[in-house]
């Protein structure tokens, strides 16, 4: 098989993902708090404690508004995070660890809680011998792949209040 026959068989793949994206359908690693079930669809962690940990940071920065003050909180209380393991022999298990700042960042800003789909808000660019530049860039939301808002979601009650157009 030839180069180009690769690249197109590539660039055929790559199409269907991002087709799939754009309908909301393509199944993506979920933020903790969130698994799917038996038929993909998205859905609250049965484990209660994950549930909770997940509604304390926005509980917690509600109270604080700051990612410092709701690790801050964490730590103070003695309280752990959860994280699923992505890779190796206990793939899938969760694991609990304390707070760390980027965690509480990360979720704060992440669109899933808020109850929209997205793909594409990363690039990822290899990096070239004899250049500086490469690695992961975020990338603005309108440039993103697809940004499905109300998607079909699992609800973590009272974490992210929505403003409306009336607020």
């Amino acid at each position: 098989m030839s180069e180009a026959e690769l690249h197109m068989i590539h660039m055929r793949m790559q199409g269907g993902v991002l087709t799939k994206a754009k309908r909301g359908e393509l199944r993506v690693r979920l933020p903790i708090g969130f698994v799917y079930d038996d038929e993909n669809r998205v859905i609250l962690d049965p484990d209660q404690q994950v549930q909770e940990a997940v509604r304390m940071i926005f509980s917690s920065f509600r109270r604080t508004g700051s990612t410092y003050g709701t690790m801050k909180y964490f730590r103070q209380q003695n309280l752990l995070f959860p994280a699923r393991l992505v890779y190796g022999p206990r793939q899938g298990e969760l694991s609990w660890a304390p707070l760390q700042r980027n965690q509480v960042t990360r979720t704060l800003r992440n669109p899933r809680y808020a109850g929209a789909f997205f793909f594409g808000r990363t690039r990822f660019r290899k990096k070239l011998p004899g250049t500086s530049s490469g690695g992961t860039k975020t990338v603005p939301r309108e440039q993103w792949h697809a940004l499905i808002q109300n998607a079909p979601r699992a609800i973590l009650p009272g974490t992210i209040t929505r403003r409306t157009s009336e607020s």
